[in-house]
């Protein structure tokens, strides 16, 4: 049986408070961030708000320069939404676990607003649920996208606004009895009639392997399959750990949380299966000690433990006088990282005692992301730590602000550090280790313009890099074979090997800002595509796009 959804904020607060937390956390996090429109304008008065999963966080309204500033967040992984008239909901996750301050850009694609009504047997559907995505823009690395979600009046009649253009699929769910799918062709406001089906699956939940008291503190979870995923349904398990949950079949994500975050899938977890099973994870037990290169203690630093195969969840341990520390891991095979700006995780030496755990370096892509690997079985581990280099920059775009463009350090093997710009393009990679009279590249990632340098330090403790960014523009229209522009086409530029992604406006057009040498500007309505060569010498201004 279904709970009331209108009482899962109260229900559910002790428990998604805690959702992606850091134990132990106290510090907090600036965020400060530039909202787009399409064409790289800024966007005045856009809503944004972060999400700590289902909980907002904070929000904020941009100025007329389109900037906005929210302090004091949590150090957490949080979600970022924009929102504006007459455009899109566009998201973005936002690492804050090691940043003081960190920006952050949000491009918005051009929006609509859909309409209709949800019916069953003829008779209006009263509390449905219905969400909408783009069908052409969805699965995109760089999508982004939120799915915009209400629900049903007395009428049966919904309104979704920012909405893109282009084709869609609207979803209509009711708690416990039925769905429906709807294609829309991305042309007319007017959705029409959504009509629910009454075929539905039980589908039953069990929590094995689980002690009474973990039992007691576990919710299970139906959320759509989307950024920002409203929940359809939640539920808490009987004495023997199941909760049996009447749910139609289709691509739903689910989901079962503990308090302490220990739990894991144990089988798939779509719902067109007739069950989800979760066990909880046993614990294990991270013992070390931090200390200088010349043996002295460490105390009062901060080190990020992860499980090496998943995301979450996270935990933060924190030296003692002596150096030591002490965490309960739900997961023998972790990632530990220490988050300090002058100081760095050593490599292990070569020359390490036999049978002494062993720290292998591992990177992630994440911002200043040293990693080092290891087995917690209750052995101390000895982690030496070693001055920091950082590297400082500026970067010149002309007429273009650079905030929240990512700058990527690498080392020709792999991404040793990050860093987000400033509005001025300047940034600070810290807390990493650079090994000398090694060529290491900086670059910006694929959201404006483009820059890339190389370097070989010598005395890297600090660097300091300027460059010159690339703000060419590719920009035209994409239209069908009669001339008639085509609103929400997938558009692609591919551009030295990195490719790009965004939805043309509602007359058709699209802008690339940071474009370098001759590119490929590719075109698609999933039934049609179109391409074209462009940045060349002698090739025009203005591109034109022409499905067919």
């Amino acid at each position: 049986m279904f709970l009331d959804l209108a009482r899962a904020n109260l229900v559910l607060a002790a428990v998604l408070a805690m959702a992606g937390s850091i134990a132990g956390q106290t510090a907090t996090a600036d965020l400060h961030g530039l909202v787009l429109d399409r064409a790289a304008n800024a966007l005045a008065n856009a809503d944004v708000e972060v999400f700590d999963g289902q909980r907002r966080l904070a929000t904020a309204t941009t100025g007329a320069d389109g900037r906005f500033d929210i302090p004091a967040l949590p150090l957490r992984r949080v979600q970022v939404i924009a929102r504006a008239k007459e455009h899109a909901l566009r998201a973005q996750e936002v690492d804050l676990i090691d940043f003081d301050t960190r920006h952050v850009r949000l491009q918005l694609f051009d929006g609509r607003s859909v309409h209709g009504r949800v019916l069953q047997d003829e008779r209006p559907v009263i509390g449905a649920t219905v969400f909408a995505c783009s069908t052409t823009w969805s699965g995109q690395p760089d999508a982004g996208i939120a799915a915009p979600h209400t629900t049903t009046d007395n009428e049966g009649r919904y309104r979704l606004d920012h909405v893109p253009f282009g084709p869609l699929t609207v979803r209509a769910w009711h708690p416990g009895t039925a769905i429906a799918c709807h294609q829309d062709d991305g042309v007319d406001d007017e959705i029409g009639d959504v009509t629910l089906t009454a075929t539905t699956t039980a589908v039953t939940f069990s929590l094995v392997d689980a002690t009474p008291a973990q039992i007691e503190t576990t919710t299970f979870f139906v959320r759509t399959d989307h950024a920002l995923p409203p929940i359809l349904a939640f539920g808490r398990p009987d004495a023997a750990g199941n909760w049996v949950a009447t749910a139609p079949p289709g691509d739903w994500r689910t989901d079962c949380e503990l308090q302490d975050h220990g739990v894991v899938p144990a089988s798939n977890l779509r719902m067109s299966r007739e069950f989800a099973r979760f066990r909880p994870l046993a614990q294990s037990l991270l013992r070390g000690r931090l200390t200088s290169s010349q043996g002295v203690p460490l105390a009062d630093r901060d080190l990020l433990v992860q499980p090496e195969h998943r995301r979450e969840p996270r935990f933060l341990a924190r030296t003692g006088a002596d150096g030591s520390f002490a965490v309960p891991l739900p997961d023998p095979d972790y990632a530990l990282r220490l988050l300090d700006r002058e100081l760095a995780v050593a490599d292990p030496a070569d020359d390490a005692p036999k049978g002494a755990p062993q720290l292998r370096p591992k990177t992630r892509p994440l911002a200043r992301s040293v990693w080092h690997m290891a087995h917690a079985d209750g052995t101390a581990a000895e982690i030496v730590a070693e001055p920091a280099h950082k590297i400082v920059g500026s970067v010149a775009a002309t007429d273009m602000d650079l905030t929240g463009v990512t700058v990527h350090l690498w080392n020709g093997r792999r991404e040793v550090g990050s860093a987000t710009c400033a509005a001025d393009g300047t940034f600070l990679i810290h807390g990493i280790r650079l090994a000398e009279d090694v060529e290491h590249t900086l670059y910006f990632d694929n959201n404006g313009p483009s820059w890339m340098t190389t370097m070989t330090p010598s005395t890297p403790e600090r660097v300091e890099v300027r460059g010159t960014a690339s703000t060419a523009v590719v920009q035209g229209f994409v239209r069908d074979a009669s001339g008639v522009a085509v609103p929400g086409a997938l558009v692609e530029l591919v551009d030295d090997g990195s490719h790009r992604h965004m939805l043309s406006g509602r007359d058709g057009s699209f802008r690339f800002t940071g474009a370098t040498a001759r590119t490929i500007v590719k075109a698609n309505d999933q039934s049609r595509s179109g391409l074209a060569w462009c940045g060349g010498e002698g090739e025009p201004d203005i591109v034109e796009l022409i499905l067919r």
